[in-house]
């Protein structure tokens, strides 16, 4: 089994920048899989206010489900059972509590969390000779990852064009991307589409281990799954209201503003295909 497919979203996510990924992006990602695993549920509620038009984002905790999460999603879970059904803006109040104003601490614990599983290093770098910053880096594993995830979203690229076109050919790719079609930004439009093909052409996922709930001592990138394999037609009930984007980042812009979200190698946008508002 490939080593991008132990990863959740956000980890893949933050694979591609492992030093400067959005967290805000990080947990809207993270979100997503939550949805997709059936653990947290979402819909719309009435307009924020009385001169507003567009429906809030609701979202609550799935009952029983969740304990099926995968650590690494475990602290967006108790910011969900915090909120208990609240719309987007309560849910940015309470990241807030949980991850700081800037968000930065779930970025932290998914750093953690990695450098525990072998795939990221981490080192305390001088600074003009007087301060001293923490660095993250690839290890050699790390590297095979994210190169795997490259793969998986420069071919799931390929996906507007082809739903229609060709949907078989679609679902063969949807099977192969797996849980990395999450970071894709330019899919969301899509999910419902991709649900659909998904079902009618059902092929088997390789992304077997993508749910995975690994133990608080593990350093081992292999664990068993905490979620059955993903199937892209969850991505059915990820075909959010349109208020979603914008009321997500609308809710979060105060922390995701001076994130460093942005910079680094490819977690902003071109390798990374997700990092910024929709």
């Amino acid at each position: 089994m490939a080593f991008a497919d132990q990863l959740t979203p956000p980890e893949q996510f933050l694979l591609l920048n492992p030093q400067g990924a959005s967290p805000s992006e990080l947990i809207k990602i993270g979100l997503f899989a939550l949805i997709a695993g059936g653990i947290v549920k979402v819909t719309e509620g009435p307009p924020k206010g009385i001169l507003s038009r567009r429906p809030t984002s609701l979202f609550d905790l799935v009952a029983g489900r969740s304990r099926d999460a995968p650590r690494a999603l475990m602290p967006l879970v108790e910011v969900m059972r915090n909120v208990g059904e609240g719309s987007t803006d309560i849910v940015a109040a309470e990241a807030r509590k949980a991850f700081g104003n800037k968000l930065l601490k779930f970025r932290e614990q998914l750093q953690d969390g990695l450098v525990k599983r072998g795939v990221l290093t981490r080192e305390i770098k001088p600074v003009m000779f007087v301060f001293a910053r923490t660095v993250h880096e690839l290890t050699p594993a790390g590297t095979t990852a994210r190169d795997e995830i490259k793969r998986k979203i420069e071919s799931a690229w390929r996906l507007p064009n082809l739903l229609h076109s060709d949907p078989q050919e679609a679902a063969l790719i949807m099977a192969a991307a797996g849980t990395s079609l999450l970071l894709v930004q330019e899919l969301r439009p899509h999910y419902r589409r991709m649900g659909e093909i998904s079902k009618q052409y059902h092929v088997e996922t390789s992304d077997s281990g993508s749910w995975t709930n690994t133990s608080a001592d593990s350093t081992s990138l292999f664990d068993a799954s905490a979620f059955p394999s993903f199937d892209a037609s969850s991505l059915s009930s990820l075909d959010l209201p349109d208020s979603f984007s914008a009321s997500f980042d609308s809710s979060f812009s105060d922390s995701s503003s001076g994130d460093s979200g942005s910079g680094g190698d490819s977690g902003g946008g071109g390798d990374g295909g997700g990092g910024g508002g929709d």
